[in-house]
Parts: structure tokens; sequence; C-alpha cells
């Protein structure tokens, strides 16, 4: 996006219901106001996918306005803030609307903007959720409980980015193999019916030896001079106790008598039993469960991961160097070493360097010289590189065409042996299109945020490049 669509964008704000007076002195000027959410999608034409859209207190069904919103085509990563939250706000919405709105606002479209996707033609729940987790950094992945439904939880807004309910949790856990989203908090832990998955199960006591619940707890004394066992009504004789079969006086517990272990009894087999047998009962399919072979779903809260963040700001990479003289990482760890060895720069007093290197125009090279010039182009490039590098030098493909390299102990002055290495391509004096783009950073930097992918990119901008 340009700077004109980011001034376009950061004017299309709306409310939602009633614009109280105070507030109309307040935000009136500034928003776009519609009575009702019928209202607002039968008058309102998006001017970009990212409007501030705020609910007043009056809002009817703000759930379901919230689910319309998210699921909208060109809506879907609006900012949405709520003047009185509901059920489905925490998961949906992105917060309260106050004071501090404009800046948080103005933060989300600056996130926006560097992430450079294609809103309107993005069809992939995986490309809308990591981005959406991207831009909107505080929000999580949140679970809400819903007993209309089989699996007692479920994602709202996986719902709205079309990921079907019932294969959400496989869905979800899939993306977490895939180190794509991390856990966050574990908010509870649900057992499924083996049979159909479903968590609304009842847990009843049942005879251990015929399975029937009609069980009941009894009372029962245990007579040690002839060894009678039998309820303890049946041993009271007038305001005593006597044995009915040996008809003793019963007067010390645990010198006459006692009472067994076998607290419980069947109404249909008559066994006496310490310890009943739980099923669980499944409520929608009637199958009987033994606990231990119920589905135990742990039901979490997620982040994105650093490897989420990698992916959706950089797309698929894809392998087109072959650097054998150093080591080659991924982008979430080279974000991680830059990180380490800006603390140890600070700490030892060292300095670093961070190249960057673009090979421009590639595609259009290929259209027009073919693939074989290109292959031989980028032998050469890899072969320019791997004469410049040391083994002690760390590299990253940090997307399709461009290369970082990390270079300790190398300041920003000596990278000219790197210039002149890659001045020595022969393609590049004989095609006018092609070029490759080189910028250098220096660490250490003694304001590094935790983004590190961000920082990289604002550095690399403010630098001015070194067209071959």
């Amino acid at each position: 996006m340009n700077k004109q669509q980011l001034n376009d964008i950061s004017l299309q704000k709306i409310w939602i219901g009633e614009l109280k007076d105070i507030d109309f002195l307040v935000y009136g000027h500034e928003f776009t106001v519609f009575n009702d959410v019928e209202h607002f999608f039968s008058g309102f034409e998006a001017q970009s996918h990212f409007p501030l859209i705020v609910f007043a207190d009056n809002i009817v069904n703000q759930g379901e306005a919230l689910k319309k919103i998210r699921k909208h085509e060109l809506l879907w990563q609006s900012c949405i803030l709520v003047n009185t939250p509901c059920y489905l706000s925490e998961a949906l919405a992105n917060g309260l609307f106050n004071k501090q709105s404009d800046d948080f606002y103005n933060s989300v479209i600056t996130r926006a903007t560097s992430l450079n996707l294609s809103l309107n033609l993005v069809d992939s729940a995986l490309t809308k959720l990591l981005s959406f987790m991207w831009i909107y950094k505080d929000n999580s992945l949140l679970p809400v409980h819903d007993l209309s439904i089989n699996s007692v939880y479920y994602y709202p807004l996986l719902e709205c980015f079309g990921v079907n309910t019932k294969d959400a949790m496989s869905w979800l856990s899939s993306i977490h193999r895939r180190k794509l989203l991390q856990t966050d908090k574990l908010i509870d832990r649900v057992r499924y019916c083996r049979h159909c998955q479903s968590g609304h199960l009842n847990y009843v006591d049942s005879c251990p030896s015929c399975q029937s619940i009609d069980i009941a707890s009894v009372s029962s004394l245990h007579c040690f001079n002839c060894g009678h066992v039998n309820g303890e009504s049946k041993f009271k004789e007038g305001i005593g106790l006597s044995c009915p079969n040996c008809h003793t006086k019963l007067r010390h517990i645990g010198v006459d008598y006692d009472r067994p272990i076998e607290n419980q009894k069947c109404n249909q087999c008559h066994t006496s039993f310490v310890d009943a047998d739980v099923i669980a009962k499944c409520f929608h399919c009637q199958t009987s469960n033994q606990v231990d072979e119920l589905i135990v779903q742990n039901i979490h809260s997620y982040n994105i991961s650093m490897e989420g963040k990698s992916l959706i700001r950089l797309g698929e990479r894809f392998d087109n160097f072959n650097l054998t003289s150093t080591d080659s990482i991924n982008y979430s760890h080279f974000e991680w070493v830059v990180k380490w060895q800006n603390q140890l720069a600070v700490r030892h007093q060292q300095t670093h360097s961070i190249v960057k290197i673009e090979l421009k125009n590639l595609a259009q090279f290929i259209a027009e010289n073919g693939e074989a010039r290109a292959i031989q182009l980028i032998d050469e490039f890899e072969s320019r590189i791997n004469e410049s590098i040391r083994t002690t030098d760390i590299c990253c493909l940090a997307g399709e065409h461009t290369l970082l390299l990390m270079l300790p102990n190398t300041t920003i002055e000596h990278l000219s042996f790197v210039y002149q290495k890659l001045k020595g391509i022969s393609l590049l004096n004989k095609n006018s299109d092609f070029s490759l783009s080189i910028k250098g950073i220096p660490l250490p930097s003694k304001e590094m945020p935790d983004e590190i992918g961000v920082w990289l990119e604002q550095q690399f901008a403010a630098q001015q490049e070194s067209v071959l």
C-alpha cells in the first residue's frame, strides 16, 4: 500500500448504533454513523479492508453482528471496538473503545501496510488467521463455550474464516504441529464420546458386576459371633442391636461387631461392593463409554509463532541458492541469531554487519532470456557469494531471490570486498533490466525491539542501496 492508500484507510471510521450527545460532540465529526448492522451493510461501501468499526451500547445481537463482519470478504480484518462487551467480543473484536483507540487504530494501519498482502485475493483460512494475528499482535485465538454444539467449545474466528466447526480441532492440531501457532493458555480439558466425538456426556455410577445403574448405598453390620452380615435395620432390637441370626447382643463396635467396607449394593444382582464403576453415557448417540476409553482434548488459546510471523510476512520461500561455504538457516532462526549477536555486541563492544542482497527483475529476465540463462546467472551468483563469505558467516533465504548475510566482526566499511566480488558477475553487464540490490546495516543497536523482522525491514528501508 502507498501513502495515499494509507491516508484513505485512516479516514474510514464507522459508528454502528446510537451516537449519544457526548459521543457526538467528541466523535461525531470523525465517524460515519449507521443506526444498526442492517443499515451498515445496506449502505456501506468499503473504501479499504481496514476501517475502524465501533459498536455502540445499544447493538442488538452484537455477537452475530461481529460474526457477519468477520465473515465478510472485504471486512474480515476490520478493527472492531465495542463499548459494551458480549460473549463473543473477546474472541472476535479487538478491544474496548476508549481514548487510546486512535493510537491503537494507527498502529494497526502501520502493521497492515507493512504486511503487503493482497487481501481481496485471500481465500485461505490459514492466511487469514496468520495475517489477522500478526496485525493484531495482542489478539489470541480464543475458544468459546457453547452447549449447542457437540464439541462444547469452538473457535469463532476460525468459523468466520471458513473452518468447519467439526474440523476445527484437527485443523488446529495440524497447524500447531507445523509450528505456525503456539499454545498460550490451557482453558479446559474436555472428554468426548469415542463413537460420535460428542462432549455431552452423563457420568453415572454402575454395578461392577452387572453394569446396572440400579445401585444404592447401604449401611451393613457384621456380627463377630456368627459372621452374619445384613443391613443395619435388621440388627435393631428396641434401643439396642442384636444379631438376627444368633441373637447375640451387640454392644461394642470392634468387639462384638463392625461395619463391612462394602457400603454399596446392586438391586439387580444383589452384589455388595466398595467402589462403583463409572460409565460415561453419551447424550447424543447413547453409547456407554468406559472413562478410560474417552477421547481427551485439551482446549487452548493460541498465539502466532515466530514461524507463523515469518510465513505470513515473507510467504513460502524458494531455495534458489546453494551456498556451501556457510550455514543456511530459516528466517525465524535468523531473527533469533540477530538478537543474540546484538546482545553480545553490546556487552563485548563488538561490531557486526547484516547484508541484504536482492536479485531484482529476475522474473522479467527469465521471461526475456529463458531459464537456461537464469540458471547460469544464479550459478555465477552462488559462486561469487561462496567466494566472499566465511565459514563463520550465517545466511538466510529471506524471500524469493533475497538473501540475508550475518557477518560477525565485520564493519560496514569492510563490505567493499563483497561488492567487488559481485560486480564480477558477467551477466550484470549484459542486461540493463536485471540488477543486484545490496544494503548493509551495522550492529549493535541499543534500541532493538522484540520484533526483529520489523526492525530489519525498517533499517534496510532507511539505507541507501548499492545497485550493481
